[in-house]
């Protein structure tokens, strides 16, 4: 995967990430208590889905990151709980996470024992 590809990645696991923190304050009990975070909400879980879509067309290793970024996405647009969401979420940022290559070292900083 490109280094694009992997800070792509990254961005889509911290929008993850964000949508699990901050959902409790856009919905409670399957209301919106604040419209403005839900759109918020709305609009990331979109980015999610169209950016996996992309990462996909491009990787064929990914799994089914597509259906979990969708499963997401209707689980917000449902005003699931904030339990739900934030096992999705966390579900679609560990896949994400563990898709991205590995960081390594540059040669000159590993030891030459």
């Amino acid at each position: 995967m490109s280094d694009d590809g992997s800070a792509q990645m990254r961005q889509l696991a911290q929008l993850a990430e964000y949508i699990a923190v901050d959902y409790m304050e856009a919905v409670r009990d399957g209301q919106v208590v604040n419209d403005g975070e839900y759109q918020e909400m709305l609009e990331f879980s979109q980015l999610i889905v169209t950016n996996i879509s992309e990462i996909q067309d491009k990787s064929a290793d990914t799994g089914d990151l597509t259906g979990q970024a969708k499963a997401l996405q209707a689980a917000i647009q449902n005003k699931q709980a904030i339990e739900t969401i934030r096992q999705m979420s966390g579900s679609l940022r560990g896949t994400l996470l563990a898709l991205m290559p590995q960081s390594s070292l540059p040669d000159h900083l590993l030891s030459k024992a």
